[in-house]
C-alpha cells in the first residue's frame, strides 16, 4: 500500500483508525486534525518503512503505537505542541496567583527542591562532553531523542541510552545522599 493510500485512510473519519484515536485521545477528541497532522509529518519523513510495515501486516499496530506515543510522550512534537501548552489539563492548578492556595505553593516549593537536587546531582556525577551535551539538548532545550539525532548525525538509540543512564546515574546520586542524610 502506499503512502498516499495509507495517510487518506488514517484521515478518513469512517474508519477504524478515526476510532482507535478517539479512544486514545479521550477526552480531548477536539486534538484529533492536529494528532493526523503530526502523524502525517512523521509518516512522510519515512515512506518506504511505513509501507513496508503495512505491506508487512503490522500496519495496525503500528499506527496503535505512533498515537500513544504521541499522545502518551511528553518529548513528542505533538504533546509539546498541543497538550502542554493546554497548563490547566497537565497540572490543573490555575495561574493566577491570587487564587493559588497554600497547598498548591508548597507542592511549586517542593518540586523546586526536588529540581535542585537534581542539578546538585548533575553536577556531582562523573560525565564527559558528549553525556552533558545530550542531557543538555533532551532536558535544558526540550529536543526529542528524533531532534538531537538530526541535529548531531547519529543514533536516536545512542542518544535515549546516554539520556537514560545518566538520570539513572543521578538517582543513584540522590538516593546515596538521602542514605547518608
Amino acid at each position: 500500500m502506499k503512502i498516499d493510500q495509507i495517510l487518506k485512510d488514517i484521515a478518513d473519519p469512517k474508519s477504524i483508525y478515526s476510532e482507535i484515536m478517539d479512544n486514545i485521545l479521550y477526552p480531548r477528541i477536539d486534538l484529533k486534525l492536529e494528532l493526523i497532522s503530526e502523524i502525517a509529518i512523521s509518516y512522510l519523513s519515512r515512506p518506504k518503512k511505513i509501507e513496508k510495515v503495512w505491506e508487512e501486516g503490522y500496519g495496525k499496530y503500528f499506527f496503535i503505537r505512533t498515537v500513544i506515543n504521541n499522545v502518551k510522550s511528553n518529548t513528542s512534537p505533538f504533546y509539546k505542541n498541543c497538550i502542554k501548552t493546554d497548563y490547566e489539563l497537565i497540572d490543573g492548578w490555575d495561574y493566577d496567583i491570587e487564587d493559588t492556595s497554600s497547598q498548591e505553593i508548597e507542592l511549586k516549593i517542593e518540586k523546586e527542591e526536588k529540581l535542585k537536587k537534581i542539578d546538585n546531582s548533575y553536577k556531582k556525577i562523573n560525565k564527559d562532553w558528549f553525556k552533558a551535551q545530550m542531557w543538555d539538548d533532551y532536558y535544558i532545550k526540550g529536543k526529542t531523542f528524533r531532534q538531537i539525532e538530526e541535529d548531531w548525525d547519529i543514533d536516536h538509540c545512542l542518544v535515549w541510552h546516554t539520556v537514560n543512564n545518566m538520570r539513572k546515574d543521578i538517582k543513584k546520586n540522590i538516593n546515596k545522599k538521602n542514605k547518608k542524610g
